[in-house]
């Protein structure tokens, strides 16, 4: 398990948060604050023009690292999820899960038995009992999670079909997947609206990742991409609070490194545009 968490959070937390190039943000906030402005422009200078794009490319580079850095480990965060649900057979709690569930076949067999009784009533009843066998015949068991779905998820991602993507993704949701990869799913989720530049829906996914999963390997990337997220809409404040506040929790180097890089560009102000 320590390796899993060891391994994973470099390697996971890259494939979902793909760096989607922020150059197409700006225009959402081109308007001018005050409407009687609405028709003056001034042209920012060279230099001003200059740190834009450098400022850019830092941000940008920053999402493309978290992608590359998950997309080079995702092989091995599939197997890892195998191997762990291999492991749940060496579970020394085993002995008791065993008679839980031969609790629940006896129960079953007794609700069966309870059926079987109906249905021989409904046989008297004649249209009684083609309405219980028509349910009987259609009832279909709730499906149940598999790595394979998550796999198959992760490569709708990763071929470019986000809104598919997070569709399977929510669908994993409700099939009870395991704990350790809940978080996985929901920056999965987050990833993909990002992807599709609906950032108000991939903020809410990030957020669910630092307030339910605080022990998890995504909550690091997470701070990060609020942070760009948050920069892109014009909402400084609120960027420099996530990663301020990421920055002030136990990290692991490399993810400190780049929330301290991610910080500096942020801070950063853009010359004057008459210099």
């Amino acid at each position: 398990m320590k390796n899993f968490f060891k391994f994973s959070f470099l390697g996971l937390l890259g494939v979902f948060c793909a760096a989607c190039t922020a150059s197409t943000l700006p225009s959402l906030f081109g308007q001018p604050a005050d409407p009687a402005n609405r028709h003056s422009w001034s042209p920012a200078s060279e230099k001003a023009l200059q740190f834009r794009r450098n400022r850019q490319k830092e941000l940008d580079a920053v999402a493309k690292r978290i992608e590359t850095l998950f997309l080079i480990n995702e092989n091995i965060a599939g197997e890892e999820a195998r191997l762990l649900a291999s492991l749940h057979t060496f579970d020394p709690k085993l002995g008791s899960m065993e008679e839980q569930v031969k609790q629940k076949i006896a129960k079953v067999g007794r609700d069966f038995s309870q059926v079987a009784a109906e249905l021989a009533k409904a046989e008297i009843a004649g249209k009684s009992l083609e309405t219980a066998i028509t349910k009987f015949k259609n009832y279909k068991p709730p499906k149940k999670f598999s790595t394979d779905q998550y796999t198959a998820a992760v490569e709708l991602f990763k071929r470019g079909k986000y809104q598919k993507s997070i569709d399977r993704f929510q669908k994993i949701l409700k099939r009870k997947p395991p704990r350790f990869l809940e978080d996985n799913i929901h920056f999965g989720i987050a990833s993909a609206y990002y992807k599709l530049n609906q950032l108000e829906q991939a903020a809410g996914q990030y957020k669910i990742i630092t307030e339910k999963y605080p022990v998890g390997d995504k909550w690091p990337a997470s701070y990060v991409m609020l942070g760009l997220i948050y920069d892109s809409l014009n909402e400084k404040s609120k960027a420099l609070y996530f990663i301020e506040s990421a920055l002030e929790k136990n990290l692991q180097e490399p993810s400190r490194r780049l929330l301290e890089h991610l910080l500096t560009v942020i801070q950063e102000e853009e010359p004057d545009v008459s210099s």
